[in-house]
């Protein structure tokens, strides 16, 4: 009977043994959704104070610091690395029309032959489109960088130096000629004398409005007054202008570009047409080398030449 009973309880306890073990519950798989990028959102507005730092730090530099004026008053300080000026709105003035239209000017000076009408009215009209076309520039242009700005708005002062060669009906020579140049904001001013041994001579002075700079372009409208002789005759009368620069590489401010003066000249009983150029580069700050030229008429003539020098700006 012993035998029996140990013989089923080994036998059930095998039973119990190979039985499978319920299987443990496992949470139902939530399907994870892929991780979708935040939308981008617009950095938070800088409220830089305006503040009034000295004349001393506006326009003779802390170094690292420039300030730019707003029309509200006081000054922004941004950085003079950056491309553009952060207010480009600043800009509020338009830039110049043109210097007067001349329409049927050839017969205004002494009728002494019409291949001198003719070539006079060609450079007019030259004048006319070199000065023109500083407003597409201008238009288009994106603003200058901060420390051109801050420049804009402080005492600049430059004295160009130039020699070189002159023609005119007498004969051809050699040349001289200084400028003196003064900008301050918006107004400007510019005062030049010319030499040379084939008796000309030449006296300009004008008082300008300056233009703010854009990146490319530094346009401004003058008017003034001129005498130019050669030999015993001489012009003279009220001068209006369009004196600008194309600037096509810069670094802080030092530059490349190309400095052009288109000018009309109201004489008395005479109307003439100016055109001076000069390509410039800064070796330094302060300092510029130049290579140019000028074309005028004057009478039934012309008067030129092609020089080069330096200038100094300080």
């Amino acid at each position: 009977m012993r035998t029996l009973l140990l013989g089923l309880t080994l036998t059930a306890s095998s039973v119990f043994a190979q039985a499978p073990e319920p299987a443990q519950t496992q949470p139902p798989l939530v399907p994870i959704e892929e991780a979708r990028p935040l939308p981008p959102q617009e950095p938070p507005p800088v409220d830089v104070p305006v503040q009034n730092p000295s004349y001393f730090d506006r326009c003779f530099a802390v170094p690292g610091m420039v300030w730019i004026p707003v029309p509200s008053g006081g000054y922004y300080s941004v950085n003079p690395r950056i491309t553009s000026s952060p207010l480009s709105s600043f800009h509020g003035a338009a830039p110049v029309t043109s210097t007067p239209a001349t329409n049927g000017n050839s017969g205004s000076s002494g009728g002494s032959g019409g291949g001198g009408d003719i070539g006079k009215a060609v450079l007019i009209l030259a004048v006319v489109a070199v000065a023109v076309l500083p407003i597409i520039v201008y238009a288009a242009d994106s603003d200058a960088p901060a420390v051109v700005e801050q420049r804009f708005h402080c005492p600049t002062f430059g004295i160009d130096l130039m020699g070189g060669g002159d023609f005119n009906a007498i004969g051809a020579g050699g040349s001289g000629m200084g400028r003196f140049n003064f900008g301050w904001s918006y107004f400007g001013t510019d005062v030049q004398y010319e030499i040379a041994s084939n008796s000309t001579r030449t006296f300009a002075g004008h008082v300008m409005v300056r233009f703010g700079p854009k990146n490319h372009i530094e346009p401004a409208l003058a008017a003034g007054y001129r005498n130019m002789m050669v030999g015993g005759e001489m012009v003279h009368g009220i001068e209006v202008g369009v004196p600008h620069r194309y600037v096509f590489w810069r670094e802080q401010l030092r530059s490349f570009g190309l400095e052009l003066r288109p000018t009309i000249l109201f004489g008395l009983g005479s109307l003439e047409g100016g055109l001076e150029g000069a390509l410039f580069y800064s070796i330094a700050e302060p300092f510029q080398v130049r290579l140019g030229g000028r074309f005028h008429s004057f009478k039934d003539t012309f008067v030129g030449g092609v020089n080069a020098g330096v200038s100094f700006v300080f």
